[in-house]
């Protein structure tokens, strides 16, 4: 641009160079022309022998000064003509150049304009999200689906995803299963189906679909294996569908193993202990769901599978 703005100075300055110099030279050739017929008018018997016409040789030097004055002209016209066409190449290329120039700025307008669409677009629907989560997670489910419903498209499995598992907890089970298939569409990465598995799962545990739900709980193992909470649920229909307890405690403590700090882990597994009437590993197991959730205390005076013992 700086380049094109100094060749812009310099053709100009050149062109008023020249016009300059054509307005002298021609001003100047008149004037000798004058002074030169003059001249020779008032000095042509001196110069001239007396038997040559002196009319003649006036015309004779006239002629010469106007091929001289012809040559000049044409002189002049040659370089005028080059910085004409000069200057009409450096217009439309300068022309060309603008006209690229409004080109790539509207585009480039454009891409800043979506851009930005398509960000405030992102920032809403981030907020939403969110507020949809907290409500989520503070069992609002009404206040919970009515923001949710502010966005129409969504962006992410997320949405759909929470708005599934919120239709759960209000009963609409076909709602539910709707959304979550919606968010399996939209999941990308394994953690991501894994997720939507274990939702799907769980609504069909609610509904004691428990075959239907095993078959998504193991889904989900199989695109996460470290997922515990769906070893958890597996281990619950393992004992609720086949009273296979054995069975609930391995799948137990593959959950265990992969998050040492679930307290809901030590509680089921101290309730399962309950039912194979091993006191010392279900107290064992009760005090560490205790020392890490205080809430425990509190279901091992309520549960069925406690009181028992």
């Amino acid at each position: 641009m700086a380049e094109q703005k100094d060749n812009q100075r310099f053709w100009k300055f050149t062109g008023v160079i020249m016009r300059a110099v054509f307005m002298f030279m021609c001003v100047a050739t008149c004037l000798l022309l004058a002074l030169l017929i003059f001249w020779l008018v008032r000095n042509t018997a001196v110069l001239v022998p007396s038997t040559e016409n002196p009319v003649d040789l006036i015309l004779k030097a006239m002629n010469i000064i106007l091929v001289f004055f012809a040559a000049v002209v044409a002189f002049l016209a040659f370089f005028g003509y080059r910085e004409a066409t000069e200057h009409q190449r450096l217009r439309e290329n300068l022309n060309k150049n603008i006209e690229k120039q409004q080109h790539e700025f509207e585009e480039l307008h454009q891409k800043i304009s979506q851009e930005s669409d398509r960000r405030t677009s992102e920032d809403r629907y981030r907020n939403v999200l969110n507020l949809v989560r907290i409500f989520h997670n503070l069992e609002l489910y009404d206040k919970a689906s009515y923001s949710a419903e502010e966005i129409k498209e969504p962006l992410t499995y997320e949405l759909p995803l929470l708005k599934g598992l919120i239709k759960c907890q209000q009963e609409r089970y076909g709602d539910a299963l709707r959304l979550l298939e919606e968010a399996s569409h939209l999941a990308i990465e394994p953690r991501e189906k894994a997720t939507v598995y274990f939702a799907k799962g769980k609504t069909y545990m609610v509904l004691e679909d428990y075959p239907r739900a095993n078959s998504y709980y193991d889904k989900c193992i199989k695109l996460a294996p470290d997922y515990p909470d769906a070893y958890v649920n597996k281990a619950y229909i393992c004992k609720r569908q086949n009273n296979n307890i054995d069975g609930a405690i391995e799948l137990i403590n593959k959950a265990i193993k992969i998050n040492k700090k679930d307290s809901l882990c030590y509680f089921n597994r101290a309730c399962y202990h309950s039912l194979k009437d091993d006191k010392d590993r279900m107290e064992q197991d009760l005090k560490t769901a205790i020392s890490l959730d205080r809430k425990w205390a509190y279901h091992a005076l309520v549960d069925k599978d406690l009181i028992r013992n």
